[in-house]
């Protein structure tokens, strides 16, 4: 593509957008200017209009923020229903052959950052102008944030893949909470040509150990390669699924369960996947390859996925992501299959069959989503606090429904429920529900982090009063950030969770009823604004202390506690908050990356059920991990590295495995290539591995005495 795509993806960008776009900013600039100006603009607006196509033009273009001191954002837009902030940067190429330099993007990265930090004296007037929306945006659950390039050329350097890596990598430091969109030439192109026709996409589909149906309609069957999907997925976005029910759904759990897998066990997504739909107009198996069942090509014209969308979008996301991603995708294989939609009538004429391409659409995606939360119906308890509180006139939303937020003063739901009921428990509790309440806490209700907040001595009462007692808080919390500075409103929005716990250590859950219903003055005794504004000056104190943006220190597990503890030490009123029993979290572990601590919970997973495999691990990650100097490779098991640029085989430790107990392992085959511990050119480690390892030189864990003697390792490790 070129120059002739560049200039139709102008005329329709003029077409769309003259006489809706603001220029009044833009003055004494030669004509040649104000249209770059108008195209860039109108470039940024059309990018959104791809993602969300039901929204109204207006309402993006009013979202544009281009102009001086902008920071490196073109145009901030909220859409409601995905509870997506989307942040773009366009760059309008009148050649089509030149991308974003490096410099643009990493002013881009920055200007992200920035907004999210609430450091709105880096930005323009029209930011500014926007800042309190902005702010209560920020403030809202379960907030996504979509960073969008738009740009009229079709390549992108991978020292620019690289800024948007590292700023998803810091985003997305403990959850998926931001993804990329890059739309490029190829993409925009193919949006303006279809014109709202449907069909206009032709691919090459590579399979392997392919099929074909013996049906009505021509169908083969096969693997494909994930790259392939990437591919796609950055040439055509959501135009890749014109029959499909659903676009790309964003992070919900399923999406982020995949990405996980992708991520941590590469070679098991095609075990965990049901595959990929493809109709079309036509198919052509190519000749080539001959009748070899091994690999084939085949000529698809007019195609749509109708099913299998949100496996593509987080495919083509997750490599769109790093270069690093893309080469992990090549492990990865997938169920594929292709239908022709073509059929004869009866006199012979070929036509196509868009009822059936429908039917198939819709039997295809014939499903109800299971989360979570949904097995809490099944704890007893639940049901009791469910039926104690209908008893007084008060609705419990325990099972997930349309209406379950609509919350009042006589109604509550699950999660609100839970984040108060943590905020009256522990500093574990508080953090947990800040980030991951729905992986953590409903993941399972034997689990000691959901027993803690829900036992038989937690009352139906005790759960309403704490529930009250936490909007009492949220109320106060918002009167307090009306007269605050951006830094102040920042920690209110990204550390509110620390005053939440910090105003119920002051109340004491001592005096907070278990057996009757307390009216609201009754609740709190004290003055709750005076208080909010003592912690948060507390805070702000501290956080001066860090070389770390706001946002990523409430990120912190270790940082939460550190400045929870200094603000209870500050205060007099307070006494030594009561520790719970230990529980340990993954995620609680300092300079961990995001992606070793998938890997770490994923194994821990496979050891749940076994206590000697539990103290093991546990104990390895807290006294003998240490990411500088140590790295892992993941592939069901945990191979132990030294952290150094050699071959794999030259810096193994052990491994470590699990099949029906823990074995580590000093030497291993794989793949034909020998992997022997390092360990071993220690000669005190020799003596020892001969005495105790088997004649695989492995430790295998049986008993109290096996883990006894596998901890005189870390003696040579650490």
């Amino acid at each position: 593509m070129g120059l002739l795509e560049v200039n139709q993806i102008k005329s329709k960008l003029q077409e769309n957008y003259t006489g809706i776009i603001d220029l009044s900013d833009v003055k004494n600039v030669s004509p040649e200017e104000e249209e770059k100006y108008f195209l860039t603009r109108a470039l940024a607006a059309y990018s959104i209009n791809i993602l969300y196509p039901a929204v109204e033009k207006q309402s993006v273009v009013n979202s544009i923020v281009d102009g001086s001191d902008d920071n490196g954002i073109d145009l901030i837009f909220y859409n409601e229903e995905s509870n997506e902030l989307c942040m773009v940067q366009s760059k309008f190429n009148s050649t089509g052959a030149s991308e974003p330099n490096l410099g643009e993007i990493q002013k881009f990265t920055t200007g992200v950052k920035d907004l999210i930090n609430f450091k709105f004296d880096k930005f323009n007037q029209k930011v500014n102008e926007r800042k309190e929306e902005i702010i209560s945006i920020l403030d809202k659950s379960k907030l996504k944030f979509k960073i969008v390039l738009a740009y009229t050329a079709s390549n992108l350097s991978k020292h620019a893949r690289r800024e948007f890596e590292d700023l998803l990598e810091e985003l997305n430091d403990l959850r998926n909470v931001a993804d990329l969109e890059i739309i490029n030439q190829q993409r925009i192109h193919t949006l303006l040509i279809s014109n709202g026709s449907s069909r206009v996409i032709d691919i090459d589909v590579n399979l392997t150990e392919w099929g074909r149906y013996e049906g009505d309609l021509e169908a083969f069957y096969g693997q494909i390669n994930a790259t392939q999907l990437v591919e796609w997925w950055e040439s055509y976005g959501n135009s890749l699924y014109d029959y499909n029910l659903r676009k790309v759904l964003g992070n919900t759990k399923i999406n982020e369960e995949m990405w996980e897998t992708l991520e941590t066990e590469p070679e098991l997504f095609w075990y965990y996947n049901n595959g990929v739909t493809l109709v079309c107009k036509e198919v052509d198996k190519k000749r080539k390859f001959g009748s070899s069942r091994a690999f084939g090509e085949f000529e698809c014209k007019g195609i749509s996925i109708v099913n299998g969308a949100q496996t593509v979008g987080v495919i083509g996301k997750y490599g769109q992501a790093s270069i690093e991603n893309k080469e992990r995708l090549e492990d990865v294989l997938l169920p594929f299959r292709i239908i022709s939609i073509e059929r004869e009538d009866e006199d012979g004429e070929t036509y196509f069959d868009e009822t059936f391409a429908a039917d198939v659409t819709t039997k295809n995606n014939r499903q109800n989503q299971i989360e979570n939360r949904d097995f809490i119906v099944l704890d007893p308890l639940q049901k009791k606090i469910e039926n104690d509180l209908a008893m007084e006139g008060i609705t419990y939303h325990l099972m997930r429904s349309e209406s379950e937020d609509d919350l009042d003063d006589d109604t509550t739901n699950l999660k609100e429920a839970t984040r108060a009921l943590a905020f009256a428990s522990d500093i574990d509790s508080t953090i947990v529900v800040r980030r991951e309440i729905g992986n953590k806490i409903f993941s399972d209700i034997n689990d000691p982090r959901y027993k803690k907040l829900f036992n038989p001595s937690v009352t139906s009462f005790y759960v309403w009063n704490c529930v009250n007692i936490q909007r009492l808080i949220d109320n106060s919390t918002e009167e307090v950030k009306k007269n605050v500075d951006d830094k102040e409103k920042a920690i209110l929005t990204y550390g509110k969770e620390i005053i939440s716990k910090f105003i119920f250590e002051k109340i004491n859950k001592a005096n907070i009823e278990k057996y009757k219903i307390q009216e609201k003055k009754e609740l709190i005794e004290f003055d709750l604004n005076p208080e909010i504004e003592k912690a948060l000056a507390s805070i702000k104190e501290h956080v001066e202390s860090y070389d770390k943006s706001i946002s990523n220190i409430f990120k912190s597990p270790g940082d939460m506690k550190e400045i929870y503890k200094k603000i209870l030490e500050e205060d007099q009123t307070t006494g030594t908050p009561v520790e719970a029993e230990g529980v340990f979290d993954i995620s609680s572990v300092e300079n961990l990356s995001r992606l070793e601590r998938l890997q770490f919970s994923n194994f821990m997973k496979k050891i749940q059920h076994d206590p000697l495999a539990k103290e093991f691990f546990e104990n390895w990650i807290l006294n003998v991990y240490d990411s500088e100097k140590h790295s892992i490779g993941y592939r069901s098991n945990i191979h132990f590295y030294l952290n150094e640029d050699k071959k794999a085989t030259d810096k193994f430790i052990f491994r470590i495995a699990y099949y029906t107990k823990l074995i580590i392992s000093f030497e291993i085959n794989i793949f034909d290539s020998k992997y022997t511990s390092v360990l071993y050119q220690n000669q005190d480690f020799l003596e020892w591995a001969k005495e105790k390892t088997d004649d695989k030189n492995r430790l295998v864990v049986d008993n109290e005495h096996d883990l006894k003697m596998l901890y005189e390792i870390n003696k040579f490790v650490i």
